[in-house]
C-alpha cells in the first residue's frame, strides 16, 4: 500500500492564512502542526507558514511536530488556541479536542476556505463554504 500527502503552496497558504486571521480575532497564537522531521509535505507546510507569518506580525506562530503537539495538548490543552495542519493531523487534533468537550459532535474544528464577515453569520443560514 502507498499513501501520499499532496499539498501545494497555494493550498497551504490558504489554510494558514485562515488560521492567522482566526488567531488575530482570538488570543493571537497560532500553532502549526506537521511532521517536517519525516515528511516532505511537512517541510513545505512549515516553510509556507513561516513566509505567511510575516504578513501577520501580531500573531505568534509556533511549530510542533504532530505527535509532540498531541502530547502537549493532553498535558496543557489551554496552551493552545488556533491550530492548523493538514487533513490527517487535523482529524487527530479535532478528535482529541472533542474528548475535552465530551463529544465528537461538539465541532472543535472546521475546514474553512475563508472567514465569514460578522454581518454574514446567520443562525438560520450559515454562509457557504467556497
Amino acid at each position: 500500500a502507498f499513501d501520499s500527502n499532496h499539498y501545494t503552496e497555494h493550498e497551504i497558504r490558504r489554510i494558514v492564512d485562515v488560521g492567522f486571521l482566526l488567531a488575530q480575532r482570538r488570543r493571537k497564537r497560532l500553532t502549526s502542526v506537521d511532521k517536517a522531521n519525516v515528511m516532505e509535505s511537512g517541510l513545505l507546510w512549515r516553510r509556507v507558514a513561516e513566509e505567511r507569518c510575516r504578513a501577520f506580525p501580531d500573531v505568534e506562530l509556533q511549530h510542533l511536530y504532530a505527535d509532540n503537539g498531541l502530547f502537549q495538548m493532553v498535558r496543557r490543552p489551554t496552551a493552545f488556541d488556533v491550530i492548523v495542519g493538514d487533513n490527517l493531523f487535523g482529524d487527530l487534533f479535532s478528535d482529541l479536542a472533542a474528548a475535552f468537550a465530551g463529544s465528537l459532535g461538539m465541532l472543535p474544528s472546521a475546514s474553512l476556505s475563508r472567514l465569514a464577515d460578522p454581518g454574514e453569520i446567520s443562525v438560520a443560514a450559515p454562509p457557504p463554504l467556497t
